[in-house]
């Protein structure tokens, strides 16, 4: 009875956090993503060719696009080095698909990484995973960092024309953190129940 008790406990105190996995596949192709999308706060990408800003940019399977999950994907537009994106509360971030863009292959991005910031305080970030693109397949990469983030920078790297290089980037997964409240009311429940255990002890 008592072992049943604490099980609701547990149960009552959160639902178990699921994987938000933002794959583009609603959105209009050919056209920036729009700035509040998916729970995040898709900003302006910094330092594309020619020095341009772009932005997260969709593209679909169809016009070129190598998504992990059909149709569309997210494109970097003008091969931006630097794309931020914002979440809405802080998250544990999971990571995302990324793969070439194109056929042109001085225009590749030899690496792509991320760069975790932990609060709204946080001015520089923690390096946060890094993936070397040596193949046309979609390939995981996996956020290092173990803790909550606010924001993930996405940084690529390709030296030809001192830019970022073209990425398609896809499924991007986070999980929600739990409110505060719910972990007190857990760890409150499990408290009482040792309690309770001792006492018959």
């Amino acid at each position: 009875m008592l072992m049943l008790a604490c099980r609701c406990l547990i149960l009552q105190a959160a639902p178990v956090s699921t994987s938000v996995v933002v794959d583009f596949d609603d959105l209009p192709e050919n056209q920036p993503v729009p700035t509040h999308y998916g729970g995040i706060t898709w900003d302006i990408g910094y330092h594309g060719l020619g020095d341009h800003d772009g932005y997260a940019y969709v593209i679909s399977s169809e016009n070129g696009g190598r998504a992990k999950s059909q149709p569309n994907c997210m494109m970097n537009e003008w091969g931006v080095r630097y794309l931020n994106i914002i979440f809405d509360t802080p998250v544990i971030f999971l990571g995302a698909f990324f793969t070439r863009h194109g056929t042109v292959e001085s225009r590749w991005p030899q690496f792509v990484g991320f760069v975790a910031f932990m609060d709204e305080n946080d001015k520089y970030g923690r390096p946060a995973g890094a993936l070397a693109l040596s193949s046309s397949k979609p390939a995981w990469l996996a956020c290092s960092y173990p803790g909550s983030v606010v924001k993930i920078q996405i940084q690529s790297t390709e030296t030809t024309y001192g830019l970022g290089g073209w990425y398609d980037m896809d499924d991007l997964s986070y999980m929600p953190v739990p409110e505060a409240g719910a972990f007190t009311y857990l760890f409150t429940g499990l408290a009482s129940f040792a309690l309770l255990v001792k006492r018959r002890l």
